[in-house]
């Protein structure tokens, strides 16, 4: 091995270019260019992580990658080891679905009943918290129980259309 150092490293960037080759047996690997604000790495993607991770290597995607980086006299290797499109992982890091009520609105119990209903049918894994302003202008949190959101931002305008009481929807 003619390696002086071996560092595990964590690398965030925009795809600049893919190059998918075969080697000698036809197994497809990639050298992926990224880029960030301090210049451009040369990322090797070998074939058992292409077959893991491929489908997330095309340009412009926003790329978080785990790797190891190898440094000898002449030349820096980076070679990864996992990757994760930095839009997926920050959806798949939401765990909680803010729902605030409108001032001076009182949720009728059959719109509450709906809506549970509603997050029964869709089924989730994000906690459900309801915000109410209460009368001396401070707010109330509560947590629903027994129920889940889903992690769908395309729910915010269908359910701000159906709820009256609804005034905002947030995922944190």
């Amino acid at each position: 091995d003619n390696f002086q150092s071996k560092v595990d490293v964590k690398i965030c960037g925009i795809v600049e270019e893919v190059k998918n080759f075969k080697n000698e047996n036809g197994d497809t690997w990639a050298k992926v260019i990224l880029s960030d604000q301090y210049g451009t790495f040369d990322i090797i993607v070998y074939k058992n992580q292409f077959k893991l991770y491929g489908a997330h290597l095309s340009e412009r995607k926003i790329l978080f990658i785990k790797a190891l980086c190898r440094k000898s006299k002449d030349f820096v290797q980076i070679i990864a080891d996992t990757i994760q499109d930095l839009n997926e992982k920050k959806q798949a890091e939401l765990s909680e679905f803010h729902i605030y009520v409108k001032d001076n609105i009182l949720m009728a119990e059959d719109e509450l009943t709906m809506l549970r209903d509603d997050f029964n049918i869709l089924t989730g894994s994000l906690n459900i918290f309801f915000h109410i302003n209460d009368e001396s202008g401070g707010e109330k949190i509560f947590k629903a129980r027994g129920f889940k959101a889903p992690n769908d931002p395309e729910l915010v305008p269908a359910f701000k259309e159906k709820y009256s009481f609804i005034e905002a929807i947030k995922f944190f």
